[in-house]
């Protein structure tokens, strides 16, 4: 008997959501647990991260759905001020330099964007 992996669709914000500041924090619910990420876009670019610094294993944002800095050019966490790549979620400043944020695999559908898991 062989077991099918099926991917699943989690509708987690629309496109205009995103556009207001770039980013979007979301909860996901898996066997009763939350699971917590945020949306960032780069013009028509979008990537995705578990909400979840690999220095200390504290959430990134500083305010609702802030995750970027202030010419949104990179993701910055708000405790120690890790800065990390939009593209690829590599840290490139700060305490944890070359480690990496958990990236989701995402999509966009009729302006809405999607996590699958």
């Amino acid at each position: 008997m062989t077991t099918e992996n099926k991917q699943r669709l989690f509708p987690v914000c629309t496109q205009n959501e995103l556009n207001v500041l770039n980013s979007k924090e979301f909860v996901l619910y898996q066997n009763n647990r939350p699971y917590f990420g945020f949306v960032v876009q780069k013009g028509e670019e979008i990537f995705a991260y578990a909400n979840n610094c690999p220095h200390q294993g504290r959430m990134l944002q500083w305010k609702p759905d802030r995750f970027l800095n202030k010419d949104a050019s990179k993701i910055m966490c708000a405790a120690h001020g890790a800065m990390f790549e939009l593209h690829t979620g590599i840290c490139d400043a700060g305490p944890c330099v070359g480690k990496q944020l958990n990236s989701l695999k995402c999509v966009r559908e009729n302006d809405v964007i999607q996590i699958i898991l």
